[in-house]
């Protein structure tokens, strides 16, 4: 079988791991804490994890440190050239791009409350990691702004604060466009907005590497440039190959590669994932007086209430970090197209800074599932093999989160902490995995229409 990584519905370009990702995280982060190298030869462990990013890199830490559990990561590129190191470094709410209302329809209520509970603890679990362990990885402003972005928005916005008043007695503040301004968010897009207490930004990168080195420390093995190409059952355990000749047997595989999850090596996981583009401008530094002429001033990350929303930073050296979900052609030619798109648009977003210059850009993937759920488990008919994605673009917060309750499951030990069973559910395949880009297509021309053109 042939080396690959990603379930190649995309083009090539966006797959290939030995091109470095010219983002503004890979430029500062710094060097790269120590690794373990290509996997080559025989090798054994209790768990492999197939994925080195946050979530994978998170289970190793959790399953070495709390359970004493041997697990090795196999990641098919550097560490932190998938999500992990491309994201906005937003620690926020998600991992399900579905309501509350919804889930509480589909799961009930006491499960809805219980994503709520554990969204908000996957933000707090990251901030005592990052205290506990000192890891330096930028954080910048507290909670979250969610704005209007047209004003018949605002009156969802109004719901959703009181909703939340009204199931769990949490104040999320309602602010007005001159409120929002007051508090340093100003923008012909900004009609006001609402304030989300949890969360924070980071450096995605800094965090990735802190992971790996704690990671390591407790005695996890870590392998880079390691693509799994074949997946077979070895008696009672299993036996990976990878490109670089390595063969790892393992008691317990777990699939944590998100958006680049590979196709072909276990039906189970074909047909599960939708790996959707989005795209980071991120411009110069930024002075004190440009920023207060556009009166655009916190450092409290910012998301607006569109479907294909954009998400905004002012990062700590003042530059602007500008997202957007939208693509949905991955060749370079497509790319440099959204991302000249995307830079209109942050110039009719923010019009003080039209004519400011884009430092870094660069994209990736975000991965839904087909319900628009997370994953996170051991499949109950086969408890060796476990699962570990469908972050829906807000996954810096829950992945080390969840990797804590999948450790506790593989250890047989209890996890005292609030965890959905939704999230828990075996991945479902799409109906028709070969239209899954095309489907997406017309999903987004009818959330544009939505998001531009229709009355809220």
């Amino acid at each position: 079988m042939a080396a690959r990584i990603g379930s190649r519905i995309y083009d090539e370009a966006i797959y290939a791991t030995d091109r470095p990702v010219p983002s503004l995280w890979e430029a500062t982060a710094g060097p790269a804490p120590a690794d373990d190298g290509a996997l080559e030869g025989e090798a054994s462990t209790e768990v492999a994890v197939i994925g080195g990013g946050i979530a994978g890199l998170s289970l190793v830490w959790h399953l070495t440190r709390r359970h004493g559990i041997e697990a090795v990561a196999l990641d098919a590129g550097k560490i932190g050239w998938g999500a992990s190191g491309r994201n906005g470094g937003f620690v926020s709410m998600g991992y399900t791009k579905r309501s509350l209302e919804e889930l509480s329809r589909s799961y009930g209520g006491d499960d809805a409350r219980t994503v709520f509970e554990a969204q908000k603890a996957a933000c707090a679990y990251v901030l005592d990691l990052v205290q506990a362990e000192d890891l330096q990885v930028d954080l910048a402003g507290r909670g979250e702004y969610i704005v209007a972005h047209k004003p018949d928005r605002m009156k969802g916005l109004e719901a959703k604060s009181a909703a939340m008043k009204a199931m769990f007695g949490e104040d999320w503040p309602v602010l007005s466009r001159a409120e929002l301004e007051r508090a340093g968010y100003a923008s012909p897009e900004a009609h006001g907005g609402i304030y989300v207490p949890h969360g924070t930004g980071l450096h995605p990168l800094k965090y990735t590497y802190g992971l790996l080195s704690l990671a390591r420390r407790h005695g996890g093995r870590v392998h880079p440039n390691s693509t799994v190409v074949r997946w077979e059952r070895d008696g009672g355990g299993h036996l990976l190959h990878t490109a670089s000749g390595g063969r790892l047997r393992a008691k317990t595989v777990v699939v944590a590669s998100n958006g680049f999850t590979t196709e072909g090596l276990d039906q189970r996981f074909d047909g599960v994932t939708l790996p959707a583009l989005s795209t980071i401008l991120v411009t110069r530094p930024l002075s004190l007086e440009e920023r207060q002429a556009q009166g655009f001033t916190t450092d409290v990350p910012v998301a607006d209430s569109r479907n294909l929303l954009f998400y905004i930073r002012l990062l700590k050296d003042g530059r602007l970090l500008f997202g957007g979900r939208g693509g949905t052609n991955s060749t370079e030619a497509a790319g440099q197209r959204y991302a000249d798109y995307m830079r209109r648009r942050l110039g009719e977003v923010f019009p003080a800074w039209k004519q400011v210059e884009i430092s870094h850009r660069w994209r990736g993937f975000v991965c839904l599932t087909a319900d628009l759920v997370g994953r996170v488990g051991l499949f109950p008919e086969d408890r060796s093999t476990g699962y570990l994605f469908g972050c829906h673009g807000s996954g810096v917060a829950m992945s080390g989160y969840a990797a804590k309750f999948l450790a506790a499951q593989i250890a047989d030990a209890r996890f005292n902490e609030p965890f959905p069973n939704c999230f828990r559910q075996p991945p479902k395949r799409f109906p028709m995995p070969s239209l899954r880009v095309p489907a997406l297509q017309a999903a987004y021309a009818w959330y544009r229409l939505k998001d531009e053109v229709l009355p809220a």
